[in-house]
């Protein structure tokens, strides 16, 4: 993605993943709460494919808490065509502290020059949740991952 940066929040750092941070990446990714749910994960998720994670697509940016510089999630911005897909994990010892809200809000906020999208599993009932709550809207079509919802943010019109 040609317009990486790093964002900075009131408590989070989000910025690019780089090979160095492939450890932290596994500690946080290996885990069934995450792998089970995320199709493009495989299990186990070790170093190695942490690194080719990161190696083979630019648009994966680490969560970092700016206290500590502890990655605590991912939150990806990948351009897909004319719009740009939305996606996110935290790491279990790190959820429910509001850092993919504001990871994600972020990131939106960042690229408001194009459309944006997520998919979704309607049964994943806390990401849909979360998902909405962003202003992101279902559009009723498949998504490209199994089970898988196209939900649209209600920011910048789509076009079809």
């Amino acid at each position: 993605m040609g317009r990486r940066k790093r964002i900075e929040t009131a408590r989070l750092i989000v910025a690019p993943l780089t090979e160095a941070d492939a450890a932290d990446l596994v500690a946080i990714t290996d885990h069934p709460a995450i792998i089970d749910r995320i199709d493009f994960l495989p299990a186990p998720f070790g170093i190695d494919q942490a690194r080719a994670l990161i190696a083979a697509d630019p648009g994966f940016n680490g969560i970092w808490r700016a206290e500590d510089r502890r990655l605590v999630g991912v939150a990806g911005a990948h351009e897909r065509g004319d719009a740009i897909e939305i996606g996110y994990w935290i790491g279990p010892a790190y959820q429910r502290n509001g850092y993919a809200r504001e990871a994600v809000v972020a990131l939106i906020a960042s690229r408001s020059d194009m459309p944006i999208f997520a998919e979704c599993d309607p049964d994943n009932v806390v990401s849909w949740r979360f998902l909405l709550s962003l202003g992101f809207r279902p559009t009723g079509k498949a998504g490209c991952r199994p089970r898988r919802q196209v939900l649209r943010h209600a920011g910048i019109p789509w076009h079809d």
